[in-house]
């Protein structure tokens, strides 16, 4: 037998059983592989949130939404488009037709380990940050509220039906608990009087405050032992004063800021936030307005960073744009998105994205 016989004779065949089956194994080796590639670069589907935050991802869309916004735009810029006369009569601000087209983000390019959210523009008037005052009115919508079905016994309700967002209630069933924890009383004398309207024409509280439609607010009260609904202040209730930034509340209206706002101070008026922001506005001494407006320096390549001691949440600004916006968020990790209302949106994110 010569060596090209032996060659043959020695070479052995696959049978078709043979192939198919490794071919079988093939695939359920790679299939596995490609998934995980996949899920990694996937955005997640829902976006829960730590305490202080809630998750909306992106905000519905309103028919209630205006199909044109106003943009503050640079403040020489805008004085040399609406202009002023001689006498120093300030002309109209125009307003900018919001067009259907996909912008990029302005600026910046998304960071490591986010994803780009494209967010309708029309949505800066929807969420918790927005500016709400005599200049800044609430267009956006108010759906999704809820009763106080979910309510605490450590608060009491002027009226029955009023509306609110439901985690409100939660943030307002913690902060109660802790009141009645440290007060030295039997039965709880904090009372919720009204929330998105005025509980009648001739009440205790009987303005309308800019803030209230949206959903986020509760003007508290006290209940005394006689039956009488006195108004809260500093100085007949100390604790809320110095305690409901723990729990996610602000006060919308301050002394401070009447002059920006064109709203008088108000200490019963409490607007829900997130704990992440009343902390931020607590330990820089910022109201509500000059917080807002703070946020518009720190694009998401330099945020305000927060840490609550185990976790750190990330506060940053994204201008909008005509259309729609390019939101940077993260690609595995819990965040939300706010309108400010006036010219962009505000994310706030867990981790340190940017930095």
């Amino acid at each position: 037998m010569n060596r090209k016989e032996k060659a043959r004779k020695q070479r052995r065949r696959v049978s078709f059983a043979g192939f198919v089956l490794i071919s079988a194994l093939t695939i359920a080796a790679v299939w596995p592989v490609d998934a995980l590639c996949r899920w990694l670069k996937k955005p997640p589907a829902v976006y829960p949130a730590g305490e202080g935050i809630i998750a909306e991802g992106v905000f519905g869309a309103s028919d209630d939404a205006p199909d044109t916004i106003t943009l503050d735009n640079d403040p020489e810029e805008a004085a040399k488009e609406a202009g002023q006369t001689e006498t120093g009569e300030q002309k109209p601000v125009t307003e900018i037709e919001v067009k259907q087209a996909v912008t990029k983000l302005p600026g910046a390019a998304i960071p490591k380990n986010c994803v780009a959210m494209q967010m309708d523009t029309k949505e800066i008037s929807n969420g918790r940050l927005l500016q709400l005052d005599g200049d800044h009115v609430f267009s956006g919508s108010a759906a999704g509220l809820t009763d106080f079905s979910e309510k605490s016994e450590n608060y009491l309700m002027r009226v029955n039906d009023l509306q609110i967002r439901s985690e409100v209630v939660t943030a307002l069933n913690k902060m109660t608990a802790a009141y009645m924890m440290v007060s030295d009383q039997e039965q709880t004398d904090l009372m919720v009087y009204s929330t998105t309207e005025p509980v009648s024409d001739v009440c205790l509280y009987p303005e309308k405050m800019p803030d209230s439609a949206a959903g986020y607010c509760v003007d508290m009260c006290l209940y005394t032992a006689d039956g009488d609904i006195i108004g809260i202040n500093d100085e007949n209730c100390p604790w809320l004063a110095n305690n409901a930034h723990l729990y996610g509340f602000v006060r919308s209206y301050t002394a401070a800021d009447e002059e920006v706002t064109g709203v008088s101070g108000a200490s019963h008026h409490l607007r829900y936030v997130g704990k992440v922001h009343s902390m931020l506005m607590h330990e820089q001494g910022l109201t509500l307005t000059a917080y807002i407006d703070s946020i518009t320096a720190h694009p998401v390549t330099d945020p305000y960073y927060w840490s609550d001691g185990s976790t750190t949440w990330s506060v940053y600004y994204v201008p909008a744009t005509a259309g729609t916006t390019e939101v940077p968020v993260p690609l595995n990790a819990n965040y939300e998105i706010s309108g400010n209302n006036i010219d962009g949106f505000i994310v706030t994110a867990e981790g340190r994205i940017g930095g």
